[in-house]
């Protein structure tokens, strides 16, 4: 019976490791998989609403697509919540709620087809959503890691700026919707803020622009300021990624010849050899 629990515990970590891990080799090729799996169904979902330039119109061929669908994520998401630890916590998390709205969206075409008559851009949103499982494969990339280090220790400056950003675009928007008013298209103080956004941002759509002098002055100030803040956010970035690149040292390992430990290893991240770094 011990023998029993244990290999059951054993099976459930091995499982665990493929559904989560993505720094093992098989846990790799999982992660890309069902990657793959998420691009096929947004692309056959493009494919059923003519968006990829050509219509295929087969029934037969999308409702056996639905059944392979719903089959292949349904096992993936209660494999997932059978290994993890922390039910609740996955369950709950941004991820754990994505896969259960793709998987639900899932049922509801294949079990109850009439309700895309009623709701059939917010079922087809639902599958859509399953892109966003793709960003599970940012893990497999080790840069995604170094730049993520980079924003959270910058992120209390980049909020600041983002703050700064919306008090100006605010105050901005206020003041045009006073200057110019509804007869020059600020017809509120939310569309007055957009202007400022849209202006700060230096995209210029168009759609509503100052007539009178003062409009103008302003408008031309917000446009060098949405300039001059580009630079801002790219210097704090740029800032910490050199910071997080001085923490690591050029030596190579004399075993797997890797490179790019820290400053006190020992032992080579990559392969485990002892590192010659005195």
């Amino acid at each position: 019976m011990p023998e029993t629990a244990h290999s059951y515990y054993q099976t459930k970590r091995r499982i665990y490791l493929l559904c989560f891990s993505i720094k093992t080799p098989i846990g790799k090729i999982v992660s890309l998989f069902w990657g793959a799996m998420a691009l096929l169904i947004v692309l056959v979902e493009f494919m059923r609403m003519g968006g990829l330039g050509f219509n295929f119109n087969h029934p037969s061929f999308y409702h056996q697509m639905d059944i392979i669908f719903v089959v292949l994520f349904s096992f993936e998401y209660l494999m997932r919540l059978w290994v993890t630890p922390k039910f609740v916590g996955y369950a709950t998390s941004v991820m754990g709620l994505i896969d259960l709205i793709t998987t639900l969206s899932l049922y509801l075409i294949l079990l109850f087809p009439e309700m895309l008559a009623h709701y059939e851009n917010l079922l087809r949103l639902g599958r859509i959503l399953c892109i966003l499982r793709l960003f599970k494969l940012l893990g497999v990339m080790d840069d995604v890691a170094f730049f993520h280090r980079c924003i959270l220790k910058a992120r209390s400056k980049l909020v600041l700026f983002l703050f700064c950003i919306a008090i100006v675009a605010m105050m901005s928007g206020g003041i045009m919707f006073v200057i110019e008013g509804p007869q020059n298209g600020f017809t509120n103080l939310g569309s007055s803020i957009y202007w400022a956004v849209v202006t700060l941002a230096t995209v210029g759509y168009g759609d509503i622009t100052p007539h009178t002098s003062f409009g103008r002055i302003i408008a031309s100030m917000l446009i060098i300021l949405g300039y001059l803040s580009l630079a801002i956010p790219t210097s704090i970035l740029s800032a910490y990624v050199m910071a997080e690149r001085e923490r690591k040292i050029s030596f190579r390992c004399p075993v797997c010849k890797h490179m790019g430990h820290e400053r006190d290893a020992r032992y080579c991240k990559h392969c485990g050899g002892k590192l010659n770094n005195n």
